[in-house]
């Protein structure tokens, strides 16, 4: 295994001290989209507004419920009735929901998280530090474990076809192997703080790659080509259970469709970069790439400029999803087609291995007679023979 990242402690960790009082703590909003499970939701919650009052910060929570199911606002409304709560009957996607967050607070910087990461202690503070000591970084991203404690993604890299990679090879290596921030390719939405500076000069998340998945690689390589920075806090740990809210064929067919669309619209940018799975030697050099871009980052334009989105009307969102199904509907039937023929395909050979095996049955039966007529002849010799002596 070849692991990236530097070893040992943090050099410019901040000592231990007491947390501010309510009127010197730093205020930041933490938005999460959620769309049912008011349990795993739950768990996110508090586990946040724990975490915050330990690292002295107030915490703005905003809900947003992306057509959610009834019961979610229900529990808010019992549980979390602090929350800013943002709502709609249809889904608008990952996208729309956080870029509803960010218009919907006056914090200069926004925690996302996903309902289902768990903030663990330190992980607000940390993160709200690093984006201090590196005014020009647009997203920084947590570290994000495993619910058994493996590391899950530490940022990530991207190749020349748009497909993601992890910064290492092999087993996920121990946590403790990411000690220092970094820069890196872009940093999932399990949970990121962005600065609401950067979301409003590259246009805000991108509402095209509906519903998820692609949203979070856009953003952070829109933050990139505009001159902002992407960087991983290690010292930042949420635990994550991947995948809990979709199924794995629906994610494969998102995967592919927004894929074609991030290289519709960054190609150009990721060209020249190995595709697909990383080699080791790979991995290091992507890593080097992108500590280059500390220096130099490869902007087009200074981090201004841009604008906030607007928020369009329910009609294009509930388009959006008609044009989804109908095309994740058209990749079933196709897959469905693929299965018959394949099935046919296999009928087929059972059937021509059924005739073979007939054959084999009669043949069998040929053999098992030519025995018998053998061992008869064999017999008559046997019996000529006595009948000479």
């Amino acid at each position: 295994m070849s692991a990236a990242g530097e070893r040992g402690a943090r050099a410019d960790a901040a000592p231990s001290q007491p947390p501010p009082s309510p009127a010197d703590a730093p205020r930041v909003a933490s938005a999460v989209p959620t769309i049912r499970n008011p349990e795993r939701l739950g768990r996110c919650l508090d586990a946040a507004r724990h975490v915050a009052t330990d690292d002295g910060v107030e915490i703005e929570l905003i809900v947003v419920l992306d057509g959610a199911d009834p019961d979610v606002a229900v529990f808010l409304a019992e549980r979390a009735p602090d929350a800013t709560v943002v709502s709609w009957p249809e889904r608008r996607g990952l996208a729309a929901g956080l870029n509803a967050a960010l218009r919907a607070t006056r914090c200069s910087h926004v925690a996302v998280l996903q309902d289902d990461a768990v903030p663990q202690p330190g992980w607000l503070a940390s993160l709200l530090r690093t984006a201090a000591d590196s005014p020009r970084a647009g997203a920084v991203g947590s570290l994000v474990l495993s619910p058994d404690g493996n590391v899950q993604t530490a940022g990530a890299i991207l190749g020349g076809d748009g497909t993601p990679a992890v910064p290492w090879t092999g087993e996920p290596p121990p946590a403790t192997t990411f000690a220092e921030v970094r820069a890196v390719d872009y940093v999932g939405t399990a949970s990121v703080l962005v600065s609401r500076a950067a979301w409003s000069a590259v246009g805000g998340f991108d509402e095209d790659f509906y519903p998820a998945i692609y949203v979070d690689v856009d953003f952070c390589t829109g933050l990139w080509r505009a001159g902002w920075l992407v960087l991983l806090d290690p010292h930042s740990v949420v635990s994550h259970e991947r995948f809990g809210s979709t199924t794995q064929r629906f994610r494969e067919f998102l995967y592919q469709r927004n894929r074609v669309r991030f290289m519709t619209k960054w190609g150009s940018f990721v060209a020249g970069r190995p595709p697909g799975a990383q080699s080791a030697s790979e991995v290091e050099a992507a890593i080097a790439r992108v500590a280059r871009w500390l220096e130099d980052p490869p902007a087009a334009s200074s981090p201004s400029g841009g604008g906030p989105p607007a928020e369009a009307s329910p009609i294009v969102y509930v388009a959006r999803e008609r044009d989804l199904l109908r095309a994740y509907v058209t990749e079933l039937e196709s897959r469905v087609a693929e299965l018959i023929t394949e099935s046919a395909a296999l009928s087929a050979a059972h059937d021509e291995l059924h005739a073979a095996h007939h054959d084999l049955m009669s043949t069998h039966v040929g053999l098992d007679s030519t025995h018998e007529e053998l061992e008869a002849a064999h017999r008559n010799l046997v019996s000529a023979h006595h009948k000479l002596d």
